[in-house]
């Protein structure tokens, strides 16, 4: 804990970043991370293409200084109080710029890696902008399975077939060809062997 942060901050040994490419990277040791918050702003889902994005408040005079000049970094001012910074070769959102805010720059949690899920903390952290989600949010929470994996997901579900059933899962396409050495499951994303 560095003199000038208060003693209830939530300060972090290390953390990293990077975008999805691997153009922008950065590392920060004992950083505060303020606040994280889980915005479901309509503005938010747009940029993301998900239903929410969860962010947290990094310490900006740390932050910026190792960001800012990455050569791929660009910027989109998204308001008049925004500037949102990101990749400009994969367009992973990397920084959020609230100009109102001297001492904070906001980075997606997903852009985090190894963040350690004891740090959120109820008291500080929340979701916001919750009466903008999208309408199918809270079906999606409640209704849906859960995989640690592809799942149900079925591979170019869109083929012609006579009924639903008739296209097999990923995972089964995905064995099957990885035995005539056409996928190799460990090269795909979240994938795990079966």
């Amino acid at each position: 804990m560095n003199e000038t942060t208060p003693s209830d901050r939530r300060t972090v040994p290390s953390l990293k970043g990077s975008c999805l490419c691997g153009a922008i990277q950065w590392q920060l040791d004992d950083v505060q991370l303020a606040q994280i918050c889980v915005c479901h702003c309509g503005m938010c889902r747009r940029l993301s293409g998900s239903t929410f994005i969860p962010f947290g408040a990094i310490e900006r005079a740390k932050l910026w200084p190792v960001v800012k000049d990455f050569p791929t970094l660009k910027s989109y001012q998204s308001s008049s109080t925004t500037t949102r910074y990101f990749c400009g070769t994969c367009s992973s959102a990397m920084v959020f710029d609230y100009h109102f805010e001297p001492n904070s720059l906001w980075v997606p949690l997903g852009s985090l890696q190894d963040l350690d899920p004891s740090l959120l903390d109820s008291t500080r952290d929340s979701l916001i902008f919750v009466n903008d989600q999208a309408s199918y949010e809270t079906t999606l929470k409640s209704d849906l399975k859960e995989f640690s994996s592809f799942g149900l997901y079925k591979s170019d579900p869109c083929q012609p077939c006579k009924k639903w059933d008739e296209i097999p899962t990923f995972v089964s396409t995905a064995a099957s060809s990885e035995s005539e050495n056409q996928v190799d499951l460990k090269d795909l994303p979240g994938a795990t062997e079966t």
